[in-house]
């Protein structure tokens, strides 16, 4: 089936549906239907992830006072996302990047837009103040849609030198950034350009979804010497939070945390690599399945 025909520009979902619920294991979904007694799956969908991997998708119907209790039936074993979808608690690129995928078309009818550029133009910022360069060349990992673009457009007074580059594992999203005229990456170029540099880069709205040590270990040897990535971290709780910076010192990496500003934002972390490029070099055996906290 066509992974882009499952929301509607308007963000219409397909077959009538309320919510969708995504997993790899289509017996996880087989389960929750039979505990929520309100809960009709009209149809099942596999789609498969730009990442590899098969995806279970349940189109549910279900009335509004049921669907107010389902994160508390659902206990830890899913996280609601963009408030009609449901992925897996423990984070799994490979099932949020088939979500992406499938929600490319109406994906800016779910999100706040006006908030999403505020924080992509507070990331831009903060990688050009702590370059101290005169032109900044910066990579929007993740970039979606590319509202980054957008956010540069609105920048353009106070930083008149940024050359941005997108990439994204979702080439349904990829398109539309490209159709906006972001220059992109494909994710296959950007995972072997060996020798390209940037002197920044930034990730909004996608640490909460999960990014592997392998991609990360590789956005680090990409940063040149005075470089930073810098990223908000969604919904963070504390000990999520203390994971993730636990995980970047193992990798080598100097890290800086911003409080939250707003809610919907989250905290933000600066990354500097401390490592020589040729000790980051030697950690990439890392496998790209790694589990993440």
């Amino acid at each position: 089936m066509d992974n882009q025909t499952l929301l509607s520009q308007g963000g219409k979902l397909p077959d009538g549906a309320d919510l969708l619920i995504l997993d790899r294991r289509r017996r996880s979904l087989d389960s929750i239907a039979e505990m929520v007694g309100q809960m009709v799956v009209t149809r099942y969908y596999e789609v498969t992830s730009p990442l590899g991997a098969a995806v279970w998708v349940a189109a549910v119907r279900m009335p509004n006072s049921a669907m107010l209790q389902l994160p508390k039936v659902l206990g830890n074993q899913y996280t609601r996302i963009l408030d009609r979808f449901y992925l897996p608690a423990i984070p799994d690129p490979a099932v949020a990047v088939a979500l992406f995928n499938i929600c490319a078309e109406g994906y800016e009818s779910l999100v706040n837009v006006e908030q999403n550029l505020s924080t992509i133009v507070r990331l831009l910022s903060l990688v050009v103040d702590r370059t101290n360069k005169g032109s900044c060349c910066i990579l929007d990992f993740g970039c979606g849609t590319g509202l980054s673009q957008r956010a540069l457009a609105q920048m353009a007074a106070k930083y008149s030198n940024i050359q941005l580059l997108g990439t994204d594992p979702s080439p349904a999203m990829l398109a539309h950034a490209e159709k906006r005229g972001m220059p992109v990456l494909s994710w296959t170029e950007w995972r072997t350009s060996t020798e390209r540099r940037f002197d920044g880069v930034i990730a909004s709205y996608v640490l909460h979804f999960g990014i592997t040590d392998e991609n990360l270990l590789l956005l680090f040897r990409q940063i040149t010497p005075s470089g930073v990535f810098v990223a908000n971290f969604h919904g963070a709780q504390s000990s999520q939070l203390g994971s993730m910076e636990a995980r970047l010192r193992r990798l080598g990496v100097q890290t800086t945390v911003l409080p939250e500003e707003n809610r919907t934002e989250g905290p933000i972390i600066i990354c500097r690599p401390l490592r020589s490029r040729v000790a980051i070099e030697s950690s990439s055996e890392l496998s790209e399945t790694e589990d993440i906290p």
